[in-house]
C-alpha cells in the first residue's frame, strides 16, 4: 500500500507504480519493503522511513529503479510505464516479446522443486468430484 492511501490523500495511477516497486522489491530481496510482524509498524515504515537498500547488495541501477518507484512523494515518483521501461535496469527487455509470452523463463520449477505442502499437491483438480468441502459463501 502506498503512503498516500495510508494518509487518506486520495490516489491515482502513481499508487500502482508504488505497488509495482513494492512487488519488485519483494521479488529481488525476498520480503516486502518495511517488513514487520506488526502491521502498524509496516504502515509507519511506508509513511515515515525509506526501505533498506544497502544491506541487500543490490546493483546501483536496481537500487535507483526501486528508489524511483518507492518514492514517498507521488509527484516525484515515476509517472508512467514508459519511464519505467526506459530505466537502465530493464532497458534491454523486449516488451513485445513479453506481451506475446515469447520469453522462456530461466527457471521453470515443477511442484517437486518448490516448497509446497504435500497436502496441496494431492488435492484433486476438480473439486466437484471430490470430498473436499467447497465454501458456499464469501467470507
Amino acid at each position: 500500500m502506498c503512503p498516500e492511501i495510508l494518509l487518506g490523500q486520495g490516489h491515482d495511477r502513481k499508487a500502482d507504480i508504488y505497488c509495482l516497486g513494492a512487488l519488485l522489491y519483494e521479488l529481488v530481496v525476498g520480503f516486502p519493503p518495511h517488513f514487520n510482524q506488526d502491521h502498524n509498524e509496516i504502515y509507519k515504515g511506508i509513511v515515515n522511513r525509506e526501505p533498506e537498500y544497502k544491506e541487500h547488495n543490490l546493483s546501483p541501477s536496481l537500487e535507483d529503479l526501486l528508489r524511483r518507484l518507492l518514492q514517498k512523494d507521488p509527484m516525484k515518483r515515476y509517472q508512467e510505464m514508459k519511464d519505467i521501461k526506459n530505466h537502465e535496469w530493464i532497458r534491454g527487455v523486449e516488451w513485445d516479446r513479453v506481451l506475446a509470452m515469447d520469453y522462456t523463463p530461466p527457471i521453470v520449477p515443477g511442484p517437486h522443486e518448490c516448497c509446497i505442502d504435500e497436502e496441496f499437491l494431492n488435492l484433486p483438480l476438480d473439486f466437484e468430484d471430490s470430498s473436499v468441502p467447497v465454501p458456499t459463501e464469501r467470507r
